[in-house]
């Protein structure tokens, strides 16, 4: 038809009579129900040339239009152009705000918008979660009057400046939740005009904000991980500005998401620790120490076994076994290693599916860790060594197997202050032990009330106040064995938070 051929043409198609031209042979049926006559196709351009539509005016006599006519014409495809251009890039504004608008949302924990009075005109979903208000309840707020009166100065002054010179800045500050108790917020500003406002060119300000007083704190599902941070997860002692995120994951999982300084406190395999010194400290609490017992090497009932008198027996006879292992970075692992000197044959299990792969006859020998040290005999399995009283008996010293790490780029002082929390937490569970064991049997897998109680007494006792100086001698000879054998590429250097 005309309106495609002036497209494709970029030009006025006059078709003075439609049942004539060939270009509206197709469409003659339908022209002629409708008692037309000629048909005036032009193209609608934008101002950068791009023909963005068309405009068909039709008439019922045979003839081209008037010179009144093509003047209408010009001027409505003028327009046109401009309006259509026009919705496209306010359409587009509007997705690409959203899209930006979604993009800030997911990547901080709040988003805002202030106009430059300060006043809140938009409050992302997340409000709800951290600080109590829904967001539509803030939207009119004065959002420095949030803030709290030794912030606001500061805040105001920040503010006042990004809206003079729009380049990016960041402020911390306390803001106020729902409940009347403080946060603290690290938010990042900018400005943007946008067009698509109702009163167009108005500068509004974006606070794109973080709470820095959230930490994840990492931890295994265990009876004696769920004791030590018992009275913080059920807010028996008071946490200051800090809230801590439990993230309940396996040891190994754990180890490997400290390679990559994704949790800001978490447990570790002592082992692990080597592999991310640039990362973290050691906290002084939370260590978990074998005093004479610890990861067990077992095998299913009745079958043959060395002289286990003998380690050196043991060791000639495991140079034939494949052992199921919990991990790679355990420090299980690496005491299985300084017992045999070298890298025996393994396969990795998780640790609480070893007992099935030993029964499915998939392994020889399984390193058991956590409760399955008390009842592996109750489950059909027989003991072949004990490391931890192996180590004992070589060193004198207890077998370091955890600890808790937190984040080097938290600031030194910080990180203090969150050591004392965590150790009173862990004080508080020793003191109230009834009430702790209580609430970590869940996580006991098996372990009735005893059991659960006895394995939480084997790893949280005064030494998970403090390592000590015997525990610190500990860590240091495990691992500076582990260096001497090869198997710790660098020797380590302990950095305790003081």
């Amino acid at each position: 038809g005309a309106c495609g051929t002036a497209v494709f043409r970029r030009a006025p198609v006059l078709s003075h009579d439609l049942r004539a031209d060939p270009l509206w042979a197709q469409m003659r049926s339908v022209t002629e129900g409708l008692d037309v006559r000629a048909a005036w196709s032009t193209p609608i351009c934008a101002p950068d040339g791009r023909v963005v539509a068309t405009l068909a005016l039709y008439a019922r006599d045979t003839r081209l239009p008037d010179e009144w006519e093509m003047r209408v014409i010009d001027l409505l495809t003028a327009l046109a152009g401009l309006a259509i251009e026009r919705t496209g890039a306010q359409r587009q504004l509007v997705e690409s705000e959203a899209r930006y608008r979604a993009l800030a949302e997911n990547a901080f924990d709040m988003v805002c918008e202030l106009d430059d009075a300060g006043r809140i005109a938009y409050a992302s979903p997340n409000v709800k979660r951290i600080l109590g208000y829904d967001a539509g309840a803030l939207i009119g707020e004065v959002a420095f009057a949030m803030i709290h009166e030794d912030d606001r100065g500061n805040v105001v002054q920040g503010f006042a400046e990004v809206m003079e010179n729009p380049a990016p800045g960041t402020i911390t500050f306390r803001f106020q939740r729902q409940d009347g108790s403080w946060i603290w917020l690290e938010a990042s500003t900018n400005i943007f005009a946008f067009p698509s406002r109702p009163v167009p060119g108005i500068s509004c300000g974006y606070l794109f904000m973080s709470d820095i007083t959230k930490l994840t704190l990492g931890h295994s599902p265990d009876p004696d991980d769920a004791f030590m941070f018992y009275a913080l997860a059920e807010h028996k002692i008071p946490s200051g500005r800090w809230r801590f995120e439990h993230i309940l994951q396996d040891i190994q999982t754990l180890n490997e998401r400290c390679t990559r300084g994704e949790l800001h406190i978490s447990a570790i395999s002592i082992h692990a620790y080597a592999s991310v010194l640039d990362k973290y400290a050691l906290l002084p609490c939370g260590a978990s120490m074998g005093e004479g017992y610890g990861p067990m090497l077992i095998v299913k009932r009745g079958k043959a076994l060395p002289d286990l008198s003998d380690f050196g027996a043991i060791r000639e006879w495991l140079q034939h076994q494949r052992i199921a292992i919990p991990g790679k970075m355990t420090s299980a692992f690496l005491a299985l290693k300084l017992f045999f000197y070298s890298e025996p044959m393994h396969t990795v299990v998780p640790f609480d599916k070893i007992f099935d792969f030993l029964d499915e006859g998939n392994a020889d020998v399984g390193l058991i860790i956590h409760e399955g040290q008390l009842t592996y005999a109750r489950d059909g399995f027989d003991l072949v060594l004990d490391l931890g009283a192996w180590w004992m008996a070589e060193t004198g010293l207890p077998l370091p197997l955890g600890g808790n790490v937190i984040r080097k780029d938290i600031a030194a002082a910080d990180r203090s202050e969150i050591n004392v929390i965590l150790r009173e937490s862990i004080r508080y569970g020793l003191e109230n032990r009834a009430a702790g064991v209580d609430h970590a049997l869940p996580l006991g897998r098996g372990l009735d009330r005893a059991l659960a109680d006895r394995f939480i007494g084997m790893y949280v006792n005064d030494r998970t106040l403090d390592y000590g100086e015997t525990g610190r001698l500990a860590i240091r000879e495990f691992l500076g064995r582990g260096y001497k054998l090869g198997f710790l590429k660098e020797p380590v250097e302990l950095e305790f938070v003081e």
